[in-house]
């Protein structure tokens, strides 16, 4: 078996609403982690936390983050921007959703029902106040920008914008727990303004110095509301007249110290604890000098904080999920189990190690399991990033792998425990993402970044720039890549190109095939067939080398296919990974398509890879809930019915 990544990203408008599979169809293989964007700790039991997740879902822990369970009720690919919980009430929890709108459960988090959104809108932040008042704010200039306030429970909302600047949009909020009808906003370029009639009318607040800035956080003093904390873009700064002037309260000591978010100890507010990138800071004289408390966290942002009145402080991290410390800092514990919300970009199975897997994610590395995802190991020594856009096995030898990242191109040959950068020679434009290998000679490697190719010839040792077809369009995108014994295949936003000279030249081909972007592109040894996946058009069959193309829909219609899969134990078979209609099978060389496995644990599905250890089975990695094992033999899915699908949304 030939291995090689096809990296694919998502894009398409189509719905999925098929019933649930039964538990053992599909089962979570890992990595146990996510990128957390927001924390609420439940005020009558400090056991329960909420936590949003970026592409995820909200999760939900009653054991103090021992085990999570993601919440039904919230479309599971949602960016979760802010989640707050009534004070007056612990089991009515709000979550704010980027462009879904805002949800509200009654319940605990058992139940959750949309009331509020607006076509065209994206939100960001929420405050509720101590009467159970909600705030939710609109970070966009659309039809309805501002602050949007409930007063039942969001039955019914007033929208105000009254006294912000033109096309200002919102970053965060917060409500004074003393004075309800006094909240806080913060801008993106326009500083802080405040409202002092709920939310009704606003003003600018404070002076000059802030005037033009990105306010990333808002926390008020519960104590003594006077004193409000502001993350400014860079900095971190305090008034202590209700807003009227700041003060800086950063240091030079780490850069950059804008603050992401703010926990204070509500029975000494002297001590605030806040969020910074790769790092945790504490103050307990009210910034005049502040200590580190997270150390050695250099590739991770902490994005929210959530403080237990008994002083355990959890953090939500873009890498790493959520991490709890019980002694002020000194030891954290990544609290994970249940927690599947990794945004897997690559996914490869290793042929010669059933069992084994290899993942890369934009903030996690490289992560392996080698006993079939019990158990996960992040691989990055002599990594210097993060972002692995595209992994690879050597067909040859199988301990050389290759990781296709922001900054080019890494090789290992021990597996993965170590790295090295090996494109010294060449300028990488953007982000590697893909990579194959000539099927007669695996020492000849192409590699793809944003616009341009790159070649080798001894193995991936060292690389040299190739030609690219149409090298105005860029490659930037979910296109397909793939060698042949007939050529090079690649797709742009121009179409399908075909090399037969190891990229040195280019020729346009696929003139059948209705112009949609195509997204995946693999080749079968053993009837010589290539298949594309396509955007919107479903997918297509060349039998000659590119030169025809015939299409496969039925059963499958025009899906967004955003990735194809060769059965390594099944001649004639392949399965469809799509966005918003699930798993597909075809056990006839993509003459005819079944849908599979049901409604899938997320509907964005971005790769696939054979599971060598147990035939039948597949690994799918989702754009937000990790890896999953699907069961490829169950019972065929119920018929998708069509429903509205929010807008996508990417990560810059």
């Amino acid at each position: 078996m030939r291995a090689w990544l096809r990296l694919v990203l998502a894009a398409g408008l189509i719905s999925l609403a098929s019933a649930a599979p039964a538990a053992d169809v599909w089962v979570p293989i890992g990595p146990r982690t996510g990128d957390v964007q927001s924390l609420a700790i439940d005020p009558a039991e400090p056991s329960t936390l909420y936590a949003g997740t970026f592409g995820g879902g909200l999760y939900r822990t009653s054991d103090g983050g021992a085990t999570w369970t993601l919440c039904t009720g919230i479309p599971r690919d949602s960016v979760l921007e802010a989640v707050a919980i009534d004070p007056s009430r612990p089991k009515t929890v709000w979550a704010v959703t980027r462009m879904d709108g805002a949800y509200r459960s009654a319940d605990g988090g058992a139940t959750w029902k949309r009331v509020l959104s607006v076509e065209d809108q994206e939100w960001k932040a929420i405050a509720v106040d101590p009467k159970g008042v909600a705030y939710v704010a609109a970070d966009t200039v659309g039809p309805k920008p501002g602050v949007h306030r409930s007063a039942d429970g969001g039955a019914t909302w007033k929208h105000s914008e009254a006294g912000f600047p033109r096309n200002f949009r919102l970053y965060s909020l917060a409500v004074d727990p003393k004075a309800p009808a006094t909240l806080y906003a913060g801008t993106r370029g326009d500083g802080i303004f405040k409202s002092s009639d709920s939310g009704a009318t606003w003003t600018y607040t404070g002076d000059d110095k802030l005037g033009k800035e990105y306010i990333h956080a808002l926390a008020v003093d519960p104590v003594g509301n006077e004193t409000v904390w502001a993350g400014v873009r860079g900095e971190i700064y305090r008034s202590d007249d209700f807003g009227k002037s700041w003060a800086k309260k950063s240091t030079d000591q780490w850069r950059p110290f804008q603050g992401d978010a703010f926990a204070i100890d509500p029975s000494n507010p002297k001590i605030v604890y806040v969020a910074v990138p790769n790092r945790v800071i504490k103050t307990t004289d009210l910034g005049r000098s502040w200590t580190e408390i997270a150390k050695g966290f250099n590739w991770i942002n902490f994005a929210a904080l959530a403080l237990d009145p008994s002083g355990a402080l959890y953090a939500g991290t873009n890498r790493d999920g959520v991490l709890k410390t019980t002694d002020g800092g000194r030891n954290w514990t990544p609290m994970t189990e249940g927690f599947l919300a990794a945004d897997i970009k690559a996914l490869v199975a290793d042929p010669s190690a059933p069992g084994t897997l290899y993942v890369g994610t934009v903030q996690g590395n490289v992560s392996k399991t080698a006993d079939g995802g019990k158990t996960w190991k992040r691989l990055s020594e002599g990594m210097t990033t993060t972002d692995v856009r595209g992994i690879a096995i050597d067909p040859s030898s199988p301990k050389v792998l290759f990781a296709g990242t922001d900054e080019g191109i890494f090789r290992s040959t021990d597996g993965g425990e170590e790295w090295e950068q090996v494109h010294k020679d060449i300028v990488v434009q953007g982000s590697v993402g893909s990579f194959v290998s000539d099927p007669a000679d695996p020492r000849k490697i192409w590699a793809r970044d944003a616009d341009t190719i790159y070649a080798s010839q001894d193995g991936g040792k060292s690389w040299k720039e190739s030609e690219v077809p149409d090298r105005g369009s860029s490659l930037i995108g979910p296109f397909g890549f793939a060698a042949t014994p007939e050529g090079l295949f690649l797709s742009t936003y121009a179409g399908l190109f075909r090399s037969a000279d190891g990229g040195k030249t280019w020729s346009k081909i696929g003139a059948s095939i209705p112009h949609s972007q195509i997204q995946t592109i693999v080749y079968d040894p053993t009837t010589k067939a290539i298949y594309v996946g396509t955007a919107g058009e479903g997918v297509f069959k060349s039998a000659d080398g590119g030169t025809t193309w015939s299409a496969g829909h039925q059963g499958l219609g025009r899906a967004n296919v955003q990735v194809l899969l060769l059965d390594p134990s099944e001649k004639g078979t392949l399965y469809a990974g799509t966005w918003k209609k699930g798993v597909f099978k075809s056990r006839d060389g993509a003459a005819s398509w079944t849908p599979i496995g049901g409604e899938p644990p997320h509907p964005d599905l971005l790769s696939l890879a054979p599971d060598y250890a147990n035939p039948g089975r597949i690994f799918v990695g989702t754009a937000g809930r990790s890896v999953w094992s699907l069961d490829t033999k169950a019972a065929p899915s119920p018929p998708a019915a069509p429903k509205k699908a929010a807008p996508k949304t990417t990560k810059p």
